[in-house]
């Protein structure tokens, strides 16, 4: 959830920052969840959930970027030549 939703900020922004940059927010918010887990009974961080994080936060990326590629050009082949 948190790759599509940096993707969609990413899209919608007039802004164009690096995706390096986006992509850090989100593994820098993944890393901070792990941390918190130290705190939380029954909780246990671990470097395998990052990961699994981390490819969620890609493929939701990436996924929604993609979409939103394919609709802007969906969007610009119909609309009607002035």
């Amino acid at each position: 959830m948190m790759g599509i939703l940096l993707g969609w900020g990413w899209h919608a922004s007039g802004r164009r920052h690096r995706h390096l940059i986006v992509l850090m927010f989100g593994l820098a918010y993944a890393a901070a969840d792990e941390f918190h887990q130290l705190f939380v009974p029954y909780r246990i961080p671990s470097f395998s959930d990052w990961v699994a994080d981390l490819v969620g936060l890609v493929a939701g990326y990436g996924l929604t970027l993609l979409v939103g590629v394919v609709f802007m050009r969906q969007r610009h082949a119909t609309k009607p030549s002035a």
